[in-house]
């Protein structure tokens, strides 16, 4: 591994077992949904822009991942994407609400 592989590392795992992750959702504000689908994966995360320490920060409230089935593979990337975006497990969270 290099020096730079390392350091990515690193600093990948020191924002993955740190505190907060995940913002808690403000029912309040707006929420930005995120979809991608390619290779073998279908994945969105829905964030949020918040208040934190007086700075605006964008933060992921959910991230939803899904294997794509075989049966699936042959979809194309718009398909994959639009098929993420209805099969979302947590839409409860986009029920009624406006996002973006």
């Amino acid at each position: 591994m290099t020096v730079d592989r390392v350091k990515d590392f690193e600093s990948s795992r020191q924002a993955l077992t740190t505190t907060p992750l995940l913002l808690r959702p403000d029912f309040e504000l707006p929420l930005n949904l995120y979809i991608y689908g390619s290779g073998d994966w279908l994945r969105a995360a829905l964030n949020q822009v918040q208040i934190i320490n007086d700075k605006s920060v964008e933060g992921p409230i959910c991230f939803i991942p899904r294997k794509i089935k075989t049966t699936e593979a042959r979809y194309g990337e718009v398909r994959w994407s639009v098929y993420a975006f209805l099969g979302l497990r947590k839409a409860h969270l986009l029920c009624g609400r406006m996002f973006f």
